[in-house]
């Protein structure tokens, strides 16, 4: 009996170490310096249709915002889908690497999100579409704050 159960742990073992190895860790290089943070790698028809990312995240719930960091993001990322009901205000800095952070239909961008801190408030309602907040970066630092009402 106990050697079954050695052997059905070191299968799951064996099993997690080769789901663990195929997994593919994304990197865009900050290519460009870093006195420009636009995006060298990644294309708007990448921000509208692959969403693939890799990043260390920390999140705080506050009572009036919920703050983030992402740390070495890399990738395309949809972080939520928008309320038409409610404006969607947040303040986003880029720390260090290239970055972008906009407001998406199901085929374009609406609206881009300055990356320098200033609190921006973006209308959902005003579109009949769905409508999402997406993260791109390469190689990206980046804290944000979305506040809520």
């Amino acid at each position: 009996m106990r050697s079954k159960k050695i052997t059905f742990v070191l299968f799951i073992a064996v099993i997690c170490v080769c789901l663990l190895s195929s997994c593919e860790y994304i990197v865009y290089e900050d290519t460009n310096g870093e006195d420009d943070f636009s995006l060298q790698t990644i294309t708007e028809q990448q921000i509208l249709t692959q969403y693939r990312y890799s990043a260390t995240e920390v999140a705080f719930n506050a009572l009036i915002s919920k703050k983030y960091w992402f740390s070495d993001f890399s990738g395309v990322c949809p972080f939520c889908k928008l309320q038409k009901d409610k404006p969607f205000s947040c303040s986003i800095m880029r720390k260090k690497g290239n970055a972008r952070v906009v407001v998406c239909s199901k085929n374009e961008v609406v609206f881009d999100f300055p990356l320098d801190g200033t609190k921006t408030v973006f209308d959902a309602g005003d579109y009949d579409t769905n409508l999402y907040f997406i993260l791109a970066g390469e190689s990206a630092d980046l804290e944000f704050e979305i506040y809520l009402r």
